[in-house]
């Protein structure tokens, strides 16, 4: 099947190509690609042939064990009163992060240096320090006025041109500890009631609801564990989670984990716990027992007694992981040398036997990824563009600095290169890889190469400000969608791919079918028969319905532009070409009233030649 479908693909795409930035053109300009598509419709799975088109109402008879959020989960906080609705927090919350340039915040640099192991650290910040000198200011600064203050003692280069270490190293020592009146550390409050996106109190409250229900089948009372590792300082993010759970009403424990505790607690070592500020700066951290000296003290005491951990997984019925890098929350999850830590394996179990739901947002989601299944592995996106996934391919790989550029990258990777971690996430969607920030960052191409290029069975990119939520049983997958937007899925198991390298140009073709599930929707996969049906939640059509555009995503556009349309569409972004063509067993869904466009087993045909200058 793949040989016949990949040598059409070769001959089709050679004719066929797009001349606009990002266009949608119909059939007069994609009949070039019809005996393309006509190519894929012949090799229809059977289950995909006889696939019913009206819904079952099936109810679920077992918990969700999965919330993923796609990110973007405004919430109204001191940080973010722009996210309120009408709520004043007083003088002694947190409102920002706050920097000192004076002689004491330079001198615990200076001392920091002089006792630091890291050599080329003392060598880099030596002559910014000589020049902050020259420029103290009484008042604490923000970020922006900071760099402001960079740029107007013309040192705004070299602090850019910093690797990593040093940079942080920097920022941390001068960061202000904040005390309110009452002498105590300010913290970040945060108040989800009263957040205006009614879409992310939606999805709080439904992770919420479903602790609370487990809770009353355990008879206990309900307890949420929140997880910051996806940070690089996961203290200073512990207030926001902390304070967001607890506004809805329920008791809420911050979990101290990070890559410096599970460092400490698998070397082996006596000492270790004693020396976690030590272990930290390994990873880029510093100083932190000044600013946070709570928080960093019960850090060192789990290090010390590490049945804590256990003790708050065994009396609690969910646990909510931050965003920002999943690379991060993995190395929170499992030893240095892979193996899982023991409250993460006891979380797993628990998870297993539908007494607990892990929930996530952005990087909280993408590091819930498969780890192997049907005796292959199954990869943790961790960085890239589609453009470049498609153009240059996916790396099994190191993700590069979240700070670097094409210019200013440690690693040979470009700045935009798809990589993945190959031995996968926390191993808890056990069917394949996730995304975050979808549509709106159109992130098709990306999970479709990740996805075709590993042979993984599934991969489902969640947009902002809407949640997955996910069972399995009995090879049976349930999912439902919450919030705003929907769920793009790549079906992995009925697909073709072709990659040419000719002088030095990869020129990369990749065919299948996609699947996408709206907000209020529900839907089962069976694994057995790979068959897909949406069983609650969805109106079927036979014939094309336009709907309005969201803000942002241009196949969710394109697909809400032609909903239930039975001819093919293109669109080029970035120089990738899409192609989408519905097909007899194709089956599309509406909600009419939001303007959401679902849809099952929609072949699609990506391609690209690389023209990134190398």
């Amino acid at each position: 099947m793949q040989i016949h479908l990949l040598k059409y693909v070769k001959q089709r795409l050679a004719v066929f190509s797009c001349d606009q930035r990002v266009t949608t053109r119909r059939s007069r300009c994609l009949s070039k690609c019809l005996l393309l598509t006509a190519t894929l419709i012949t090799y229809t799975s059977s289950a995909m042939a006889n696939s019913p088109t009206e819904q079952l109402h099936i109810e679920q008879d077992k918990p969700y064990q999965l919330l993923l959020a796609g990110g973007s989960l405004s919430t109204c906080s001191s940080y973010s009163t722009r996210n309120c609705r009408g709520h004043n927090f007083d003088d002694s919350a947190k409102t920002s992060i706050l920097y000192e340039v004076n002689k004491a915040s330079l001198d615990r640099l200076e001392i920091f240096l002089q006792n630091s192991a890291f050599e080329d650290v003392s060598l880099t910040l030596t002559p910014i320090i000589k020049l902050l000198r020259k420029e103290p200011k009484e008042d604490a600064l923000t970020r922006r006025e900071l760099f402001a203050l960079f740029e107007e003692i013309d040192i705004i280069e070299q602090v850019d041109a910093l690797s990593d270490k040093p940079y942080f190293a920097l920022l941390d020592h001068l960061e202000k500890a904040q005390i309110n009146q009452n002498g105590q550390r300010k913290k970040e409050v945060a108040d989800v009631l009263s957040t205006e996106n009614q879409y992310s109190v939606q999805i709080y409250q439904r992770f919420v609801d479903e602790v609370k229900a487990l809770a009353k089948a355990a008879n206990q009372p309900p307890h949420i564990l929140v997880a910051t590792s996806s940070s690089r300082d996961a203290f200073e993010v512990a207030d926001f989670y902390e304070s967001a759970f607890t506004s809805l009403g329920v008791k809420t424990t911050w979990l101290p984990i990070d890559q410096a505790l599970i460092t400490a607690l698998s070397s082996g070592t006596e000492t270790a716990c004693q020396h976690l500020s030590q272990v930290r700066a390994q990873f880029d951290l510093f100083d932190r027992e000044r600013v946070y000296p709570q928080r960093t003290a019960l850090q060192t005491q789990v290090c010390d007694n590490p049945d804590m951990l256990m003790q708050w997984v065994q009396n609690s019925q969910g646990i909510f992981f931050n965003g920002g890098d999943q690379s991060k929350t993995l190395a929170s999850l499992f030893s240095p040398d892979g193996h899982a830590m023991p409250f993460w394996q006891a979380i797993t179990n628990k998870v297993g036997a539908f007494e607990m739901i892990v929930g996530g947002t952005s990087a909280g989601t993408a590091v819930q990824a498969g780890r192997h299944f049907a005796q292959k592995p199954i990869p943790m996106i961790s960085n890239g563009t589609s453009e470049f996934a498609v153009k240059r391919g996916v790396f099994p790989a190191l993700a590069p600095s979240t700070r670097c550029n094409d210019t200013s990258c440690d690693s040979a990777l470009f700045a935009d290169d798809v990589t993945f971690m190959p031995t996968g996430g926390s191993g808890l969607f056990q069917l394949g890889t996730l995304d975050t920030h979808f549509s709106e960052r159109d992130r098709e191409g990306r999970l479709i190469a990740l996805a075709l290029s590993t042979q993984t069975p599934l991969a489902a990119g969640v947009d902002e400000t809407t949640a997955l939520l996910y069972s399995f049983n009995d090879g049976i997958a349930n999912f439902e969608v919450i919030g705003e937007q929907g769920v793009f899925f790549v079906d992995g198991n009925n697909h073709a791919r072709q990659q040419n390298l000719n002088q030095g140009k990869l020129a990369s073709t990749y065919a299948g079918y996609s699947h996408y599930l709206f907000s209020g929707s529900r839907a089962r996969f069976e694994l057995a028969t790979q068959a897909w049906q949406v069983t609650k939640g969805a109106n079927a059509i036979e014939s094309r319905k336009k709907l309005g555009e969201a803000a942002a995503g241009i196949w969710r556009n394109s697909t809400r532009r032609y909903c239930g349309s039975k001819e093919m569409t293109s669109w080029q972004i970035d120089g990738v070409d899409y192609v989408i063509a519905p097909e007899p067993a194709t089956q599309f869904f509406i909600d009419a009233d939001r303007k959401h466009c679902g849809y099952l087993y929609l072949p699609f045909v990506v391609s690209a030649s690389n023209d990134i200058d190398l």
